[in-house]
């Protein structure tokens, strides 16, 4: 994710005085914060405010003030809720002689809790600071200096009830900006479009069918990184090697920040990354497989998040045929090292994990089977991974390819179930509450929306999310059948409900494009505001070279 953002509209909640803040409303507004567009005069005054917000001292008396006239100074999408209410639990004690450690059941049988630094503390009525008592165990105050005989001493502890959720782009304003092929020669059957990958105003693609020669080697395959700037995108590299064999360079390919890596399933399989400096991209490392433990390498799916990356190794054969798993690689640096491999808890033979999908995001990876009708999730606790979820549908089935498509970011993951009712397709959104991960909307068949979804629409087939918005390709739906379409949805709370926002469906009328089908031709990015979908076979330039849409409100 990029940190820049930018916000059209704010809902100013209650104006409160408060004295600190607690960690959870910390930290969300940090993530706001950090969100902030600097460039623009109006989000760096609210960046100000929310600076003052997020502190947990020096808060004594003071108001909380965020002025809804900055509203109609901000200049996007963004629509930002914020909601508090602040409550205090007030504790009383009475000195005994010389007292200075304060604890347990107080003069009104209530017992001392609070979480450290959140906390005022007065004795005799006058408001102590930090120097003149300790309160780090959440269970006692300790004063540096004896309290007189009869001296009351006042904890007051609050309660900070707080919503701050960015609801989501205003995506119903979006439409068809621009349609592009990368600026070379275009080829028949390059699938250019097959694999898209966004991050802020970054997208990575790729024509992994592509192809040439280097050095009188035939190779195949090519990416392409493409850049917004002003609203317009345009080709700003391609993403090339020297290196042979390459067969199928390409198949998949992830964007993260200033990173990006691309599988090639040639040999043993291997994953080249690139970085950026300014506009220029280099080749940082080539990660290779191997054909025991790593078999299949980087023919399936890959995943990038900072500095974690999994890709899939789909043929693993252990404990049987193309059970498959996922490798973890870690980078220090600028060396990328492998770290650990994800296997399923009830892993079996042709399985295919890490074939058709795998996401992550910070310390979270999921991948799905549908062979098995399922999808994992593992948790990175900073030492060592585990399995901390296996995924079903509430509504399951044989036939429905439950984990055909999964996708994660934060702590909502989408599940894709293409075949679900005579292929009407659906997907499936699970929210996380600690380490338990629980089924909160279906989308598609067996859900209210959409509403327009018909048998064999294939709804699911592909999705991408970003913070609190969705796209979910149906590559069968319009009219003639199989021009394809793309639905976007958003959640203003955190993944529990979602509505629809937009639907979009090829302009071509030409039913064999492809368009939104494949292992990745759909993304979204609330960042950028931007929708690109992939259309991998259409027809111009050459038959099968592939296009590429993007939408922008």
């Amino acid at each position: 994710m990029s940190n820049a953002r930018r916000l059209s509209k704010i809902v100013v909640g209650t104006e409160v005085k408060i004295a600190s803040v607690d960690s959870d409303l910390s930290n969300k507004i940090t993530l706001f914060k950090g969100r902030l567009d600097s460039d623009d005069g109006a989000i760096q005054l609210l960046g100000a405010s929310l600076e003052s917000v997020s502190s947990s001292s020096g808060m004594s008396d003071s108001d909380l003030k965020v002025v809804g006239d900055l509203r109609n100074q901000l200049d996007s999408e963004i629509l930002f809720t914020r909601n508090l209410s602040v409550s205090y639990t007030n504790y009383l004690y009475n000195a005994t002689a010389g007292q200075t450690s304060f604890s347990g059941t107080d003069a009104n049988s209530a017992t001392l809790a609070y979480t450290a630094g959140a906390i005022q503390v007065f004795l005799n009525g006058v408001l102590m600071t930090s120097e003149d008592f300790t309160a780090t165990d959440g269970t006692s105050i300790v004063l540096t200096e004896p309290a007189q005989v009869s001296a009351q001493l006042i904890v007051l502890v609050p309660k900070i009830e707080s919503n701050i959720i960015i609801t989501g782009v205003d995506w119903t304003s979006h439409s068809l900006a621009q349609s592009l092929q990368h600026s070379g020669t275009q080829v028949a059957s390059q699938l250019f479009g097959e694999v898209i990958s966004i991050d802020g105003d970054y997208a990575v693609i790729t024509a992994r069918n592509l192809s040439y020669q280097i050095s009188s080697t035939d190779v195949k395959g090519k990416a392409y990184v493409f850049y917004k700037s002003s609203g317009t995108w345009a080709q700003q590299a391609e993403l090339s090697h020297t290196d042979t064999p390459s067969s199928n360079y390409g198949v998949d390919a992830a964007i993260s920040g200033n990173t990006v890596a691309v599988a090639d399933s040639a040999g043993d399989g291997a994953v080249r990354i690139f970085t950026r400096s300014g506009t220029t991209w280099s080749l940082q490392q080539k990660i290779t497989g191997n054909s025991t433990t790593m078999n299949g390498f980087a023919d399936g799916a890959i995943s990038l998040s900072g500095d974690k990356l999994a890709v899939g190794c789909y043929a693993y054969a252990t404990p049987g045929s193309s059970t498959g798993r996922i490798a973890i690689f870690n980078r220090s640096g600028s060396t990328w090292s492998f770290e650990s491999f994800l296997d399923a808890s009830d892993a079996a033979a042709s399985d295919l994990m890490g074939y058709y999908n795998v996401s992550i995001s910070g310390n979270y990876v999921i991948a799905g089977t549908s062979a098995r009708e399922a999808a994992y999730i593992w948790f990175y606790n900073g030492s060592s991974w585990s399995q901390q979820a296996k995924l079903t549908a509430s509504d399951g089935s044989s036939g429905h390819s439950f984990g055909f498509s999964v996708a994660i970011d934060g702590d909502i993951v989408v599940v894709g179930a293409a075949w679900k009712t005579s292929e009407t397709g659906a997907a499936y959104v699970f929210t996380r509450s600690g380490t338990s991960w629980t089924q909160t909307t279906i989308l598609g068949a067996g859900g209210t929306i959409p509403s327009d979804l018909s048998t064999g629409d294939q709804f699911g087939y592909t999705l991408d999310i970003d913070e609190n918005s969705l796209i979910v390709g149906a590559p069968n739906v319009a009219s003639p059948r199989g021009n394809g379409s793309a639905y976007i949805f958003i959640t203003s709370n955190s993944g529990a409900a979602w509505t629809q926002a937009n639907k979009f469906t090829t302009t071509s009328g030409d039913n064999t494009d492809n368009y939104g089908y494949g292992r990745r031709t759909v993304a979204i990015d609330e960042t950028s505001e931007s929708i690109i979908v992939g259309a991998y076979e259409d027809d111009t330039g050459a038959t099968k070279a592939g296009k590429v849409y993007f939408y922008e409100g």
